[in-house]
């Protein structure tokens, strides 16, 4: 579906998606005068998520989110995932890894890529 039928064409030539993703746009920007004019009926409820999940989740089903009640998005909990699983990779292929001064012959085990570049 193409967004912004109001940028396209004539209100007359909308269908119901155009009409949809309208009134979507509108209610996120809290345009509920626009939706009025257009015969809408708006009934607004704002509540907080921590209310809305508890509603939602079955009895032992976990959410993760931070103790005001926002949610940790679902790309910032994989993100987190992925450099704790690289972290480890690093860790554990380096684990048997000596660096060797040439000059003195000095070894230093080497533990993580930090380590190796300094």
């Amino acid at each position: 579906m193409r967004d912004h039928a109001e940028r396209r064409k004539s209100e007359k030539y909308w269908d119901d998606d155009d009409l949809g993703n309208y009134s979507a746009d509108r209610a996120a920007d809290k345009d509920y005068d626009s939706l009025r004019a257009k015969d809408f009926t708006i009934i607004v409820r704002e509540i907080m998520v921590i209310s809305l999940y508890n509603c939602l989740l079955e009895k032992g089903q976990w959410y993760i989110g931070f103790k005001d009640a926002s949610l940790i998005l679902p790309h910032s909990v994989m993100e987190h995932i992925q450099r704790n699983r690289h972290a480890q990779y690093i860790s554990d292929r380096d684990a048997g890894r000596v660096l060797v001064n040439l000059f003195t012959g000095t070894q230093i085990q080497c533990n993580t890529q930090q380590e190796r570049s300094k």
